[in-house]
């Protein structure tokens, strides 16, 4: 939970100082085909509300949604091989999705597997000082 945590504010720190606009923003039919004009149930009526009004551009670059599937991955690695190939296949399908649905650039979803691949190692080991605290508290 810490490197996730640690990854994700560190992310959003970024996203801070350097806005970068996903695809979507930048090409008007794309956003209406695939927002503004999605039919759907209560949800998609629910949510088409909230962010209708709402600016949620400046975070494409790198893509959050992939530095994070790429850490978890790493975490499957450490904790259960097999769990490892499982998540890389979901890792490259939520890649592939940020793309598809024009949340993010290619490049955007490479950056970020790039990020959690050099900077996951250093934030698995700030986490291990930690581990015998969680142990104490946890029972286990």
């Amino acid at each position: 939970v810490f490197a996730w945590v640690a990854l994700s504010g560190l992310l959003d720190l970024w996203y801070l100082v350097f806005r970068v606009q996903g695809p979507k923003y930048w090409f008007a039919d794309l956003h209406a085909k695939w927002y503004a004009n999605f039919q759907g149930g209560f949800f998609v009526s629910l949510f088409q509300g909230m962010l209708e009004n709402a600016t949620l551009s400046g975070a494409a670059f790198p893509s959050s949604h992939v530095a994070e599937m790429t850490l978890f991955t790493l975490f499957a690695w450490r904790i259960d091989k097999r769990l490892f190939v499982v998540y890389s296949i979901v890792t490259v399908l939520v890649a592939a999705a940020t793309v598809y649905l024009y949340a993010h650039y290619a490049v955007d979803s490479i950056a970020g597997f790039l990020l959690a691949i050099i900077i996951g190692p250093f934030l698995l080991k700030a986490w291990k000082p930690t581990q015998g605290l969680v142990d104490r508290l946890t029972g286990g």
